[in-house]
């Protein structure tokens, strides 16, 4: 059996609950009935974007999610960063030499000769840091999660079961390791980024998939690197506060998920009128007096 054909067999093949070391990123994108977390948190805008987001996908393939890839294969499967990664030597990804080179490496990572040693420069400095180094051993890299999440009944509220599906990157028997390859590794500036991307909403639920399918309670780590030099790198912990309130953010998400699946409907921000909400920034204070009537807002021309 050729790998076209291994890999097709692979997605056709139904999936139990367990974890899956060795399935295939087309295999696990192929399990679109499985809820996962960048679909799940469009529920943090809207069950329309939601709708929009399982619909259509994360988008198209841009550099920075591919050089995200090719860095995680430097860290966590150094193999196959040498075996899965071709480097382009050409001058500009068009023509028919750049399109000769796709079709020969089909199925492979191809980037630059300056991307290729920047992933190489980021593995490095994770691989070889005192303290991020060891969350990089005795484990695997891109290990597939498939669970049921189980809702209780809530008083009248019946409960209800939702399939999920997640990749984590790094697992090992005594921890969980997420790479995050950011621009600012410092306390305050990966702390903004974790913030406006709901990381610790996706770090509650890999560690909740993983203590529902192997029973254990284990720390979660952000190995965070700067994605230029000298690729300086921290480890952070994700806190068990941070772990509630991320729980409690991707099961809110769940709950609209199984409301909108059972009613089958994906509305917007709100079904009726709203009042304006003006940001705090703008408003004036509270014992200040109404400016509305005395034309100095909104005056006549």
């Amino acid at each position: 059996m050729d790998s076209a054909t291994a890999a097709a067999a692979e997605v056709a093949e139904p999936r139990k609950a367990g974890i899956f070391p060795d399935m295939s990123r087309e295999a696990y994108d192929a399990l679109r009935d499985r809820v996962n977390f960048s679909t799940a948190k469009w529920m943090g805008k809207s069950p329309a974007h939601y709708a929009h987001a399982v619909e259509h996908g994360g988008g198209p393939d841009t550099n920075p999610l591919k050089l995200g890839r090719v860095t995680h294969l430097a860290v966590f499967e150094p193999g196959s960063f040498l075996s899965g990664v071709e480097v382009w030597e050409g001058k500009a990804r068009r023509g028919s030499a750049w399109e000769d080179f796709r079709t020969i490496n089909e199925g492979r990572e191809l980037v630059t000769q300056a991307e290729y040693f920047q992933c190489a420069a980021i593995s490095k400095a994770i691989r070889e840091h005192p303290v991020a180094g060891k969350y990089t051993r005795g484990g695997q890299g891109e290990v597939t999660l498939l669970w049921t999440h189980e809702s209780p009944a809530i008083g009248e509220l019946p409960g209800y079961a939702l399939d999920c599906r997640a990749r984590v990157d790094y697992l090992a028997p005594e921890f969980i390791a997420d790479l995050k390859v950011v621009r600012d590794a410092g306390p305050e500036g990966f702390g903004r980024a974790c913030a406006s991307y709901r990381t610790y909403t996706q770090a509650a639920e890999y560690h909740d998939a993983v203590l529902a399918l192997t029973g254990k309670d284990l720390p979660y780590w952000l190995l965070a690197v700067e994605s230029t030099a000298p690729y300086v790198a921290q480890v952070y912990r994700v806190t068990e506060a941070q772990l509630a309130a991320g729980r409690a953010e991707y099961r809110s998400w769940f709950d609209r998920i199984h409301s909108c699946r059972r009613d089958g409907r994906y509305p917007g921000y709100a079904e009726a009128e709203m009042d304006l909400e003006l940001p705090r920034w703008d408003m004036p204070p509270e014992d200040e007096e109404d400016l509305s009537e005395t034309g100095l807002i909104f005056p006549e021309e």
